[in-house]
């Protein structure tokens, strides 16, 4: 979402702590070069396997 106020762009993975509801925990890998985002990853690991 991009923040015009601050001049910069906000991206929210989800839900990314140990604990909580959300059945996923969500992962967001990118990379920036100049003014172009590339190499977009979006990874989701099942909350049951973490220790």
């Amino acid at each position: 979402m991009p923040d015009r106020r601050h001049n910069l762009l906000h991206i929210n993975p989800g839900a990314a702590g140990k604990y909580g509801f959300h059945h996923k925990i969500t992962l967001v890998r990118f990379t920036v070069e100049g003014t172009k985002i590339d190499n977009l990853e979006i990874n989701e690991i099942d909350r049951k396997r973490l220790p």
